[in-house]
């Protein structure tokens, strides 16, 4: 889910100003209020969407606008930033992280940590022994109980494809304690798609072992193209709509959520930077932008000397990817991330 040039970058779907949205989060937190009852998620509805977060997302610089509709698009809250080391302590928590889950209890949103791994070599050394992918367990199982979770998400990437099968192995074994510490916590994890992408990446996200051991998955459509690749955009609709289809020859679509940009990246000779979707709508006006075929906002200008492209995953994009959604009868969509929007 995160680039590997930037992984507090990103986002997913608005249809509101979740500028407004996270300012009021953090009102919330402060002074104790919490929404009316008629703000609360009735039980029983076709759940929303999905919000990444990050201590990032809480930016009081950004997030100037307060209002009431907090989250009102969203049933789900995803917090970044939790990271298990090779020898399966926990070596980060995100700043925000009992803060959120206040709020989450609160609001009867369902909270879940992500959870990822320190660095690639880190995460080979974790699921080759089993003692430490023993700690990790129990340092999860910590995690889900201190924070009141609704279960754990795994955002683990970048190992080679032949570390798969270990992958599998200990998605297992946290499923046992998960659901021997109580059978209605989920476990999750966000997935690469496996068409039209780096198989060096995609490889380790082995969708026929993975299905039967989670409850829920993200699949990220995006980073269609990145740093490394040649200039393009971050999705391309038609691409999605492969990626869900192939997934879907594994995973039930309710059990499936898209995972939605919202950012995009700009190529200047070989300098590449991330975009956010508020960023790079303002410069689509100010630079003229047409709708590429991909579904994506584009747009160049000069920047001395050298020729800058840029691709945007704007709210239009998102909409159309919300349609492949409904299309697919998909769980929802998953915003990477809140606070990048347009």
């Amino acid at each position: 889910m995160f680039s590997p040039t930037d992984s507090a970058n990103k986002a997913k779907r608005p249809r509101f100003r979740a500028v407004s949205a996270v300012c009021v989060l953090i009102a919330v937190l402060v002074t104790g209020n919490t929404p009316a009852d008629s703000e609360r998620i009735p039980a029983g509805i076709r759940e929303r969407n999905w919000a990444y977060l990050t201590d990032a997302s809480f930016d009081p610089a950004i997030h100037a606008m307060p209002s009431e509709r907090l989250f009102r698009e969203y049933s789900v809250i995803a917090l970044a930033g939790f990271a298990i080391g090779g020898d399966g302590r926990l070596v980060r928590i995100p700043r925000q992280a009992k803060a959120v889950a206040d709020y989450a209890t609160k609001t009867g949103l369902r909270y879940y940590p992500v959870i990822a791994l320190s660095s690639v070599r880190d995460g080979v050394r974790l699921l080759s022994s089993d003692s430490a992918r023993a700690r990790a367990v129990v340092r999860i199982i910590g995690c889900i109980r201190e924070y009141a979770t609704s279960g754990v998400h795994l955002d683990f990437e970048y190992l080679p494809p032949e570390r798969a099968p270990q992958l599998a192995v200990f998605i297992r074994e946290l499923r046992v304690a998960v659901k021997s510490h109580d059978r209605s916590l989920s476990v999750s994890m966000a997935l690469f798609p496996q068409i039209e992408f780096p198989s060096r990446w995609a490889g380790f996200h082995d969708f026929a072992l993975l299905a039967p051991l989670l409850d829920e998955a993200v699949l990220m459509c995006y980073d269609f193209h990145r740093k490394g690749s040649a200039p393009g955009p971050v999705v391309d609709v038609r691409w999605a709509e492969k990626n869900i289809s192939q997934a879907l020859v594994f995973f039930k679509p309710e059990n499936l959520w898209l995972g939605v940009p919202a950012y995009g990246y700009a190529w200047r000779g070989s300098t590449v930077e991330v975009v956010s979707a508020r960023a790079g709508v303002r410069q689509a006006e100010r630079f003229g932008a047409v709708r590429h075929k991909s579904g994506t906002l584009y747009f160049e200008h000069t920047l001395n000397r050298d020729v800058r492209k840029a691709y945007i995953a704007d709210t239009r994009t998102r909409k159309e990817l919300d349609a492949l959604a409904l299309k697919h009868g998909l769980k929802g969509t998953a915003l990477w991330r809140l606070g990048l929007e347009d």
